[in-house]
């Protein structure tokens, strides 16, 4: 699957999830950017939620701790799908939050995410298990979606904004391998419309993407998420190869940033590969704002 620049007649198709105690940042900030190139490029936007009730930035959990001091400071966003009718998507971004953390409130976004990826390049219809399995290797199939070669080295490294690196794998500088914790087989989940392009995660939302299953069943997709969560992430799906110093990964068809302003860093680094540099120039910097930090 190729992501080309839109056309007047074909335009970008952006969708965002959103869930109760969503990081708002980590929304806006990728939005803002997407919504400069809009001025010039045609894309469209779609905001989804479970229903199309207005959706929160505090967590159940705030709203009904009593300990909790400001328990009406909050934004709401009112969706404009439901998971169940979303349109076709080309990239789909994946917030972060303290919402991420509540297991069973956030599974439907999961498997929403698990029906867009659709059948990765490296797919196995003999290997379904969550925890991964069949190895590992540089690559292992996984493709960019960009046109045009791919990065040079298959060797393992990270990404940082204002670099084009290569696409990493599993090298001898990465986590070594965890075997995976033994997990209740789940029925595989058949899209219902065309697979997403793209997937980019932003801080926590990298634990919606792993636990969704996809990214999890060859064992050699590397990712990064936001630094002060990495230990509760990276233990929660060990399957995954977290790397922690990193402003943005980019692996296949998964993007993936650390917290807050990284995730704003990252979608500049997209619009600069999508676009090329002068894409950004209405934002007024470049992806090398990233290079002054690891990510958050």
């Amino acid at each position: 699957m190729s992501l080309e620049p839109p056309t007047p007649s074909s335009p970008l198709r952006v969708g965002v999830l959103i869930y109760p105690g969503f990081q708002a940042l980590d929304v806006f900030g990728p939005l803002d950017v997407l919504g400069q190139v809009a001025h010039t490029h045609h894309i469209t936007l779609s905001i989804i939620s479970e229903t199309l009730s207005p959706v929160s930035t505090l967590a159940p959990a705030q709203k009904a701790s009593s300990t909790f001091p400001s328990p009406s400071f909050e934004q709401t966003v009112v969706p404009t799908h439901t998971l169940s009718n979303a349109p076709v998507l080309d990239i789909l971004i994946v917030p972060g939050g303290l919402g991420s953390r509540d297991a069973s409130a956030i599974a439907p976004y999961e498997e929403f995410i698990r029906a867009r990826w659709g059948e990765d390049d490296d797919d196995d219809d003999d290997d379904d298990d969550d925890g991964g399995g069949g190895g590992s290797g540089s690559g292992n199939g996984k493709t960019s979606p960009f046109p045009g070669p791919g990065p040079a080295s298959p060797s393992s490294t990270t990404a940082t904004a204002g670099a084009r690196p290569p696409r990493p794998g599993v090298g001898p500088t990465c986590r070594p391998e965890v075997p995976p914790t033994p997990q209740t087989r789940r029925p595989r989940a058949r899209p219902s419309s065309p697979p997403v392009k793209l997937v980019l995660s932003v801080c926590t939302g990298a634990l919606l993407v792993a636990r969704s299953g996809r990214v999890r069943r060859r064992r050699n997709y590397s990712a990064t998420t936001n630094k002060k969560a990495f230990r509760l992430v990276s233990s929660r799906v060990p399957a995954v190869n977290w790397i922690g110093k990193a402003r943005w990964v980019e692996d296949g068809r998964w993007w993936s940033s650390g917290g807050i302003s990284a995730g704003t860093d990252m979608l500049l680094g997209f619009v600069g590969r999508l676009w090329g540099g002068g894409a950004r120039g209405r934002r007024g910097q470049g992806p090398g704002v990233g290079q002054k930090g690891e990510g958050g």
